[in-house]
């Protein structure tokens, strides 16, 4: 136990000679502490007046209550002839601890008169079991169908209705008549593995199914957090994926896989209809571990990566990977419209301070922001160093015609861009060192109160490239190419509709404008994808253009 300040209080071992675990833990107002998970200890368990004392075999789910001061209340066993295992707990608001996991027992651990009484089938099905505070069962259910079925996550709302989510390989037993994914998509991994499906299932407080889903494609998709906004009414959950569809919506932070495995989260009601989901990943491995939201709707998210590929945001604790895999702690806004945290800058007094960065930091998210009606302007103030002159500006996800303007601190405008499509660039070279300010422009009719645009700011000693020919001027006229997956890590693959077949050359760019990497294509007529290597590039921002003789294509991709 520590304070709220970090300070230690005091720490006790709980187990008997065999392996034990505790999964998860949860307070209630008075301090006292409710723990679950499994035990193979035969001894040192169980309490004497506890609901079951008496190890099964194979191992047993445990739940424990601690005194605020960290001594055990009492602790139960909850296990039959099978592996039974906790993975969840939680409280309601009327004196009700709730259990969910995994149980290979195929009798003697439910209730009757629950939605199951009777084993699905398969090497384990979810059990769900609730007692009260002085550790007594009062009913437990199994969830599943003829193949694996395991637990992750319990919460409860304010009329005592149970939520659980996790993970399935079964087609029967999980989904309900109308449901927002009634069928198990059918998918395979590592030759005939069963690629599972998320679930998420609404129980009554005494234990009857009101409703169960399906979430997920044709990879395997794993729910292993779930979290409820009692204030809202909405349910929360996250996990990982190997789907590239049935994960995200259109419009979602991020609506296309990264690639490998990404983390995932999504928003739905009370009912079970999903309101909005989200992939969460570059072209490595993500996961997403649980999920929480606060009293103002902000969500948090726990997860990890194996790769320095997660865009981070400026001014947080740690900006980029020591190596290995690494934990991450993401925010997000529930809303389905883009929250502006820079507001109010909407004049040169009131610009918001932002941080430019060199072109290698490649991962840095940047700063979002939107325009919400026709009289919106957003300014950001940045500094130049002596040493530093030289300032390149990036707009993207850009969805209206919006454009840069660099002014002085003497409000006098210096530069502007003009390009047209998702991404705009503004390149100022050898800047007197002091104060500036970049405002994003547009006319009357460009504005977008949904979608958020990103702004970068990058910082050189050398001069950034300004050539027409180098993807990154400030009044390039060139289409764009469609390029996927981005961030993109040994294949860069790419869209174009040339009017004509010709040879052409292809050259990517860093964003000092020194060629990277240079060869000759042919193009046909029509809609094509090519393919590109790039392994051997390191880890940055890269401008590739497409040049024959009567088109130019351009685009911006991270490698």
């Amino acid at each position: 136990k520590f304070t709220p300040e970090g300070i230690f209080q005091w720490v006790t071992y709980k187990g008997g000679q065999e392996d034990d675990h505790f999964r998860n833990c949860i307070a209630d107002d008075l301090g006292n502490i409710y723990l679950a998970g499994y035990t193979e200890s035969s001894s040192d368990i169980a309490t004497a007046d506890a609901f079951q004392t008496i190890y099964a075999g194979e191992g047993d789910c445990m739940v424990a209550k601690y005194s605020p001061e960290g001594n055990l209340i009492w602790c139960t066993y909850l296990g039959a002839l099978g592996q039974d295992r906790f993975h969840a707990v939680n409280l309601d608001l009327f004196g009700h601890v709730l259990t969910q996991g995994t149980t290979g027992s195929t009798s003697g651990i439910t209730t009757v008169g629950v939605h199951q009484e009777v084993y699905g089938g398969g090497e384990e099905d979810v059990l769900l079991a609730v007692f009260d505070t002085s550790g007594q069962r009062i009913w437990s259910s199994y969830y599943g169908g003829e193949y694996s079925d395991r637990g992750r996550g319990v919460e409860p709302d304010s009329m005592g209705n149970i939520y659980i989510g996790g993970l399935t390989e079964s087609e029967i037993g999980i989904a309900t008549l109308g449901a927002h994914q009634e069928q198990w998509t059918e998918g395979y991994y590592n030759g005939n593995v069963r690629a599972e499906d998320g679930y998420l299932a609404k129980f009554t407080p005494d234990g009857q199914l009101t409703w169960g889903t399906y979430y997920g494609g044709e990879g395997y998709d794993r729910i292993w957090g779930i979290c409820l906004d009692p204030y809202s009414k909405f349910i929360y959950t996250a996990g990982g994926t190997q789907s590239e569809d049935s994960v995200a919506t259109s419009g979602a932070w991020q609506p296309i896989i990264g690639g490998g495995t990404d983390g995932f989260f999504a928003k739905w009601d009370y009912d079970g209809n999903l309101i909005w989901g989200s992939y969460l990943g570059a072209n490595s491995e993500e996961h997403l571990e649980d999920i929480d939201v606060d009293s103002a709707g902000f969500i948090y998210l726990l997860g990890e990566t194996d790769k320095n590929r997660i865009p981070v945001t400026v001014g947080v604790h740690q900006i980029e990977s020591n190596g290995s895999d690494e934990a991450t702690l993401h925010k997000f806004y529930a809303g389905l419209e883009c929250f502006d945290y820079n507001e109010p800058n909407d004049s040169f007094g009131s610009a918001i301070l932002i941080t430019s960065w060199l072109p290698s930091d490649s991962l840095i998210f940047g700063y979002s922001g939107n325009i919400v009606n026709s009289n919106d302007q957003d300014w950001f103030q940045i500094e130049v160093t002596i040493d530093q002159p030289d300032l390149m500006f990036a707009l993207s996800a850009l969805t209206q015609n919006y454009s840069l303007n660099l002014f002085n601190a003497q409000q006098m405008l210096l530069a502007t861009s003009s390009q047209f499509g998702t991404l705009d660039t503004l390149i100022a070279n050898n800047l007197l060192a002091g104060t500036y300010y970049i405002s994003i422009a547009h006319d009357s009719a460009s504005f977008d109160s949904i979608n958020c645009y990103i702004l970068k700011a990058f910082k050189s000693a050398t001069d950034f490239a300004t050539q027409a020919d180098n993807g990154i001027s400030s009044n390039g006229t060139s289409e764009f190419i469609t390029i996927f997956p981005n961030p993109a890590s040994e294949v860069l693959s790419f869209s174009l509709m040339p009017s004509l077949s010709s040879n052409a050359t292809l050259v990517v760019y860093d964003l000092l404008g020194r060629i990277k990497k240079s060869e000759m294509i042919h193009l046909k007529q029509g809609y094509q994808i090519i393919d590109l290597q790039i392994q051997d590039l390191p880890s940055g921002i890269y401008n590739i253009v497409v040049k024959s003789n009567s088109n130019t294509w351009k685009a911006t991709f991270i490698r």
